[in-house]
């Protein structure tokens, strides 16, 4: 249910706080319900897709029994001995053009090549010796050791049988499901479309990235620079929408031309707290269904999420806090799972999968959990009984939400509970445990003592 009375004003003002846990579930269960759009991508273009349906081979691979090394192919009950090589089996030869394998003779097989009739084995080069005799015009090989049925053989199907599913819906394509795309001829690949998402900010005060001069009271646009690029890392479709000013008029222009655009998910920054400037709640009250409007955490408090319904489709709509810390936090922990969830992904939630050491005392905020930047790191000391720990260490700047410096360098988030949650403590000690969340993209550092 949408949370808002919609006899309160203002807008803003109108929505209860709620946890970022029950934010986050009301955010994915919505975007779980929304239909995605499914496509079929050239095998040259389906990497970084998701597949919309399972995969099977056509063909068993291997489709022929095939040589794992460099030799010879012999008949295992011939055993070790001295014998004529009659033919070679290079990869690519047809072996049916040749007599099948006789007792006494052997045949010489490149890695990846066919056996021929008769032969059931392979024996390595390095197990055998030229001998340099001549028999009716055959090079004589010494077999150096026996070998058994099927080694060092790939048999028929021992990769992919036919029929099997080799790859499940829901699978990102990465390089390795492309090889495995090729290797059983799927050239049109069943995939969902990437999401396209159309980002735009608000508000009088803000510039483009390009104005040499800011004159008083404006700021350069960073959020829809970091907002792109965000929404390029996971892997979706961004659509620069500009900077929509200060005008009820505008702000719900730019949301209806970026509806008429495709735009599957649409973000704004700035205009969803309080001032008599912030038209974002009120329009989407009108035009959609507000899901909620407030979360109870830092930073990112007045984070709107809804949804707008045209036809047969649902845009999903996310409004992110103007500040740039705020806007990039909100982004990773709600937008970015969404956008996974509309990819085709299975719910792509921010699990809490890991906790670190803190190294520093931190205050923490009377009602709200906090979301820290941090650089976490692996360390491990071979002196010590166990193999390592993960640390926090808090000490990228100020955490103030406007410091987008703080990120850089930063590769998680430090769940940072509220004093509430501690029963009325104000400070954490350092050397605590805390849950983290990696930011996309980034990976805990590893460092040797």
């Amino acid at each position: 249910m949408p949370l808002f009375n919609k006899d309160t004003k203002p807008a803003a003002a109108a929505f209860k706080m709620i946890s970022a846990e029950d934010a986050y579930k009301i955010v994915t269960e919505t975007c779980v319900a929304v239909p995605r759009r499914r496509i079929d991508a050239p095998l040259s273009s389906a990497h970084g897709h998701v597949l919309a349906s399972d995969i099977h081979a056509r063909d068993p691979v291997p489709a022929y029994r095939a040589s794992v090394k460099d030799g010879y192919a012999v008949r295992s009950a011939d055993g070790a001995g001295r014998y004529p090589v009659v033919y070679e089996c290079h990869a690519g030869v047809d072996v049916s053009k040749f007599d099948g394998l006789k007792k006494q003779t052997v045949a010489y097989i490149s890695t990846g090549g066919p056996l021929p009739d008769g032969a059931d084995a392979v024996v390595q080069v390095e197990d055998t010796k030229m001998t340099g005799d001549v028999v009716q015009g055959h090079s004589v090989v010494e077999i150096l050791k026996d070998s058994t049925p099927s080694e060092d053989v790939r048999e028929i199907g021992s990769d992919m049988a036919a029929g099997e599913c080799v790859l499940k819906a829901g699978t990102m394509v990465c390089a390795a499901e492309v090889a495995m795309l090729a290797t059983v001829g799927a050239v049109n690949v069943p995939v969902y479309a990437r999401p396209r998402v159309a980002i735009m900010s608000t508000g009088d005060e803000v510039e483009e990235p390009m104005v040499e001069s800011l004159p008083l009271g404006k700021v350069r646009d960073a959020n829809r620079a970091m907002l792109l690029a965000a929404v390029a890392e996971v892997g979706a479709s961004p659509i620069d929408m500009g900077i929509a000013r200060d005008s009820e008029a505008v702000v719900e222009r730019t949301i209806e031309d970026a509806i008429s655009q495709g735009a599957d998910v649409l973000i704004s920054t700035g205009g969803v707290s309080m001032g008599n400037k912030d038209f974002i709640k009120g329009i989407l009250q009108r035009i959609g269904t507000v899901h909620f409007g407030k979360i109870c955490m830092k930073p990112g408090k007045p984070c709107t999420f809804a949804t707008i319904v045209r036809g047969d489709r649902t845009v999903v709509f996310f409004g992110l806090p103007g500040n740039p810390v705020s806007a990039l936090t909100t982004f990773h922990l709600y937008v970015s799972p969404a956008i996974k969830i509309l990819q085709g992904l299975p719910e792509g939630r921010w699990r809490i999968g890991a906790y670190a050491v803190t190294t520093a005392e931190i205050k923490m905020d009377p009602s709200r959990v906090e979301y820290r930047r941090v650089l976490v790191e692996y360390i491990s000391d071979p002196g010590e009984t166990a193999n390592g720990k993960i640390v926090a260490h808090d000490g990228m700047g100020s955490q103030a939400s406007s410091r987008i410096m703080n990120y850089h360098g930063a590769n998680a988030l430090l769940v940072v509970p509220s004093q509430a949650e501690r029963l009325g403590d104000t400070v954490l000690p350092s050397g605590i445990v805390l849950p983290i969340i990696m930011l996309e993209g980034r990976r805990i550092l590893r460092h040797e003592v």
